[in-house]
């Protein structure tokens, strides 16, 4: 940091003359700091650099637990989890006595909380605009209240069953990367060393910034897996059928036919073993036609009926 002194007083360099005692001239001699002055200002300025140091300290926690969140949205897509790490993140990063993050259902018009952490582990839910979190998610802006008894959006319900009790709360919305929609909602209560500050704002910004990039890689990613799951049964359903035509082409009589069909879909279906079962002649009774891992003499008691069969 450049510290501006000023301009040098005129003739500055040049050697001063002593003045002369006939002047009759004195001058002023600087005084001494007695040793109480000097006591307190060491004391200040030890206060001070403490107080740096609690900040330097506070500053690298914060800025460590920033990465720990960044890590946890590149390592993890599972969305229980992932939502898990950031919101004990969060607790820490704002030192606050606990963090609920909300999720949005839209078809249902409720926030439902996914992760709460605290001694209680339990899903909360409640309509949209209801309470501060509601508030936040009907509106599209975040709040800071210090005083949450004192907010006519506060609701005590919660704090009612829990035995908690709500001092000050941050809250924001969290918003999809694309499109600007309200996803959820971060809430933060009771910070323990003191008020929520503008920097706690700036943070919990970025924070819910960073909970709506993992949201939608998470859903992505979800929508990725259940695609691949669907071509997978796609695709056997497919070499079940070829496999299927195949073995219907290649039997001599009906009851090969069968017991080749009952095979192959035995084992696409990884079951341990299987049964077919016909009607008789008159369309009354049910008679036992092959068997696929099962010997018939285990089988030898069991009778269904027609009236057992599940047809779907």
């Amino acid at each position: 940091m450049h510290l501006d002194r000023g301009a040098a007083p005129r003739g500055q360099g040049k050697t001063r003359s002593q003045p002369s005692k006939s002047a009759g001239i004195a001058l002023p001699l600087a005084r001494e700091p007695n040793g109480r002055d000097a006591e307190a200002r060491i004391r200040e300025l030890e206060d001070e650099v403490s107080d740096l140091r609690a900040e330097l300290l506070r500053s690298e926690r914060r800025v460590d637990a920033m990465k720990q969140i960044g890590r946890a949205l590149g390592s993890n897509l599972e969305i229980e989890p992932l939502l898990g790490e950031i919101v004990s993140r969060t607790t820490e990063l704002l030192e606050a006595d606990r963090s609920t993050l909300f999720l949005i259902d839209r078809a249902r018009g409720e926030l439902h909380s996914k992760v709460i952490e605290g001694k209680e582990l339990r899903e909360i839910r409640l309509p949209i605009g209801v309470g501060l979190a509601g508030w936040v998610a009907a509106s599209g802006e975040p709040l800071h209240i210090k005083n949450a008894y004192a907010d006519q959006r506060f609701n005590p319900e919660v704090d009612k069953k829990s035995g908690y009790r709500t001092r000050s709360v941050l809250v924001w919305p969290v918003r999809a990367p694309r499109g600007d929609a309200v996803v959820g909602v971060i809430q933060v209560l009771n910070k323990r060393t003191g008020p929520f500050d503008a920097t706690d704002e700036r943070l919990l910004e970025a924070i819910a910034s960073e909970i709506g990039v993992g949201l939608e890689v998470a859903r992505l990613y979800g929508e990725a897996i259940e695609r691949n799951a669907a071509l997978e049964r796609t695709r056997s359903e497919l070499m079940l059928l070829i496999e299927t035509e195949r073995a219907i082409s290649d039997s001599q009589d009906p009851s090969t036919l069968l017991r080749t069909i009952l095979e192959t879909a035995r084992n696409k279906l990884s079951a341990r073993g299987a049964l077919l079962y016909l009607l008789d002649d008159r369309g009354v009774d049910l008679e036992l036609a092959v068997t696929s891992g099962i010997t018939e003499s285990r089988i030898a008691k069991f009778k269904p009926s027609p009236a057992d069969l599940v047809v779907g």
